[in-house]
Parts: C-alpha cells; sequence; structure tokens
C-alpha cells in the first residue's frame, strides 16, 4: 500500500511523510487444518501514520488568522507498530 504526504492540520503547517506499507502471508490449507505465515511490515517501516501538532498558543493564534512568523514546535502521533513475523496452525475437530 502506498500513502502519499499528507497535511495534519487546516493550516498546513505539519506533513506526514509518504510511505509504502508491505505485508506478506502465505499458508496451506487441509480438510480439517490450515497453516499461515504472515510477516506484517516487512520493510520495518518507522514513518508516522498519524499525528497533530501542539497543544500550545500558537495554534489559537493561527486559528484566529494571525499566524506570521508563527512556527510549531513540537509534534505527536502513535508509533507505528514494527515488523511482525508469525505462525498460525488451526485444527477443527468435529463433524
Amino acid at each position: 500500500m502506498y500513502q502519499s504526504e499528507r497535511f495534519v492540520e487546516q493550516d498546513n503547517f505539519t506533513v506526514l511523510d509518504d510511505f509504502w506499507r508491505f505485508d506478506l502471508r502465505g499458508g496451506l490449507l487441509g480438510d480439517r487444518w490450515d497453516f499461515l505465515v504472515y510477516v506484517d511490515n516487512l520493510l520495518d517501516d518507522d514513518t508516522y501514520k498519524a499525528g497533530s501538532t501542539g497543544p500550545d498558543f500558537s495554534s489559537q493564534i493561527s486559528d484566529m488568522g494571525f499566524s506570521a512568523g508563527l512556527v510549531r514546535t513540537h509534534y505527536f502521533g502513535p508509533l507505528p507498530p514494527p515488523r511482525v513475523i508469525g505462525v498460525r496452525f488451526n485444527m477443527r475437530f468435529g463433524g
């Protein structure tokens, strides 16, 4: 999946970088079982997927239209999940 860069807020001061996300899945199916191998975030990309600036006084001032010379000094957002490698096995019992 590709996500192009995008602005975080309406004033367009902060931009989230573009990123690629690769996940892999492969497996086998039997009559009563299935086996799956997977890798999430194959390239271990740590680009922020969501976030915001503030909270600070400059955001309230810029909302009133006075944004000349104001610089956002901090940014926050959830850390993206790391690369995860796993195996799943399911067995169906009964009729």
